[in-house]
């Protein structure tokens, strides 16, 4: 499913495309269950003088946003987001649909929160959603203090699924799943990250 498809006339029939001197992307057809994936290239400004100097204030890190677009017929209706604490306020700021469906994981009641590392945090609308997408093996792996600390989740920063994603200019479609992570200097860890993409 890599390469051109019914959508990629917009991308000029190619698998990656140069947007600008630091951004890029890469577009795959879909699957039975999803319509395509969209895998967009974030990087640092290392061209431009300016942004060095404005890199020395505000440390900024090389990105890979993956959006897939889902099926209707194929995704249940939920929103999930989880992710770095001020990304996930900034989704839930951003996206009604967050703000007017989730709720923060967390409290006694709650046996996940108290092991997830505390720079991360997750919203849902159902219980029953983050115990199906955030099992033991996940936490421990990505969102665990270790994790956060020497493992891959010291490079994810967010995770959003949502089948009534609001359209903007960046989406146009309302099922979608959105991985956002930083890109770590050693390609297992980039490896591992990946591995939470469906396909």
């Amino acid at each position: 499913w890599i390469g051109p498809g019914a959508d990629s006339q917009k991308f000029g029939g190619t698998t990656l495309t140069k947007e600008t001197e630091y951004e890029f992307q890469f577009y795959a057809s879909g699957r039975p269950y999803c319509q395509s994936m969209l895998a967009t290239l974030h990087l640092r400004r290392r061209q431009d003088l300016y942004a060095h100097l404005w890199y020395l204030i505000n440390p900024t890190d090389d990105t890979l946003v993956v959006d897939v677009k889902m099926n209707a017929e194929c995704m249940e209706p939920f929103v999930f987001v989880v992710g770095r604490s001020k990304i996930t306020k900034a989704y839930a700021a951003e996206n009604p649909d967050v703000t007017q469906n989730t709720h923060p994981v967390g409290g006694p009641s709650d046996a996940r929160k108290p092991r997830m590392a505390s720079k991360f945090s997750a919203r849902t609308e159902h219980p029953e959603v983050a115990e199906a997408l955030l099992p033991d093996s996940v936490v421990e792996e990505f969102l665990s203090e270790k994790s956060a600390a020497e493992g891959p989740g010291r490079y994810l920063d967010a995770l959003y699924f949502s089948d009534s994603n609001s359209e903007n200019e960046h989406r146009t479609h309302k099922q979608v799943l959105t991985f956002k992570f930083r890109i770590p200097s050693d390609p297992a860890d980039m490896a591992r990250l990946v591995e939470l993409v469906p396909r």
